[in-house]
């Protein structure tokens, strides 16, 4: 690897880092501030997955972007409308008024992260990929983990501070990745390798298992604030649970990307998502900080290996990394809409914390799924190789 590739990897990991900071402190404002302006538990949820769909929906189409035009244009594009976007999201007067002037945070957000994971793909080797996304799996989570409580306590003091900390923040961001002109290598469609084939056949299972988890973290993220408030605990408190679920995704990232022993395993998948599963249970039957903290880490670390085997397999290819990683951004924001508005439904109808259940059954129907589907296509090659023996 050339020094130029290397610098241009240095100054993609650091933005992301800044970028994700400044993007955890400006969506945790959101929330706070739509719980001042009285916002009820449905329209906490309809907040929590109004620019999460645009994100969704927009990274299909920048992923594809990605492809046709690599760097810094998309990327620098999408950090000044998350910007702007949140600017005047803390200008709002009514729940309402929120969710619309949201919105182009969404497709802010879906111009960076796809473009950004396929340039990183695009410098990497086949050999150095899994450490690179460690890297940067690393960088964008240990911006995470001061952000909610950075804007829980800047909300306390102010709620301007907290959405000037995370716009000036992204701002940063964009401007250093504004900075990289360096020539991006074409992608070749060779044949897939051995351990590609394996990435390929592991990718829709990760996805599944991504869906389902994220699914569970968008209620929390949208939903758990306001559980929190109902309890009495202030801004500053839910801001520290919510930085502990990404500092123990920082400690997972560190972990997988120093070894491939979860590589092609399906045990990793399955036992994570249990381990979220049995963290929404745990949600439900606790009620002081001592007792959520520990749930809150443990969820961390569970998402961190669900998340890291859904980007390694998206990106273990030779070809169409934008796509890819437009896909696999895409389901993660499937996961964060379809939690917040449904969990939105059910703590409306029932209580805050039945969205929790629900999280529940939806890990556990995934499970179910992924290995049904495991053992379908081990059955499948099995039946395949006999037929090649005879």
């Amino acid at each position: 690897m050339t020094a130029s590739r290397r610098f241009d990897l240095k100054i993609l990991f650091t933005s992301s880092l800044l970028f994700n900071m400044g993007a955890a402190v400006a969506t945790l404002s959101v929330t706070l501030y739509a719980i001042r302006l009285g916002a009820s538990p449905l329209q906490l949820g309809l907040i929590g997955m109004i620019w999460p769909s645009v994100y969704t929906f927009s990274c299909l189409v920048s992923g594809r972007l990605a492809d046709r035009f690599p760097g810094r244009t998309l990327p620098t594009v999408g950090t000044a409308m998350a910007c702007g976007s949140f600017y005047l999201t803390s200008t709002a007067s009514t729940p309402l008024q929120i969710m619309i002037l949201v919105v182009p945070a969404g497709a802010g957000f879906a111009l960076v992260w796809p473009p950004v994971e396929a340039w990183i793909a695009h410098l990497s080797t086949a050999q150095d990929l899994r450490k690179n996304f460690g890297i940067f799996n690393i960088s964008w989570c240990l911006g995470a983990a001061p952000g909610p409580l950075l804007a829980g306590v800047a909300s306390d003091l102010n709620t301007s501070l907290s959405f000037g900390i995370g716009i000036l923040l992204m701002a940063i961001s964009g401007g250093m990745v504004f900075t990289r002109t360096g020539e991006i290598p074409r992608q070749t469609a060779t044949p897939l390798s051995e351990a590609q084939e394996k990435s390929r056949k592991f990718l829709y299972l990760a996805w599944i298992a991504n869906f389902a988890t994220y699914f569970a973290v968008g209620i929390v993220r949208s939903l758990f604030p306001k559980l929190i408030d109902q309890l009495g605990m202030s801004g500053a408190t839910t801001g520290a649970l919510l930085s502990a679920v990404s500092f123990s995704q920082v400690l997972m990232f560190a972990l997988l990307s120093s070894t491939s022993w979860w590589h092609h395993r399906i045990v990793p998948l399955v036992v994570s998502q249990g381990a979220v599963l049995a963290s929404c249970l745990l949600i439900y039957s606790t009620s002081s900080f001592a007792s959520f903290l520990p749930v809150m880490f443990l969820l961390g670390s569970s998402l961190g290996v669900v998340y890291f085997s859904s980007i390694y397999y998206s990106l273990d290819a030779p070809a169409g990394l934008g796509t890819r990683s437009g896909l696999h951004e895409a389901i993660i924001g499937l996961g964060i809409v379809a939690g917040p508005l449904s969990g939105g439904i059910v703590a409306q109808r029932w209580t805050l914390r039945t969205p929790y259940l629900l999280s529940a059954l939806v890990l556990a129907s995934s499970i179910v799924v992924v290995l049904i589907l495991w053992a379908a296509r081990n059955m499948s090659s099995s039946a395949a190789n006999r037929t090649r023996a005879e």
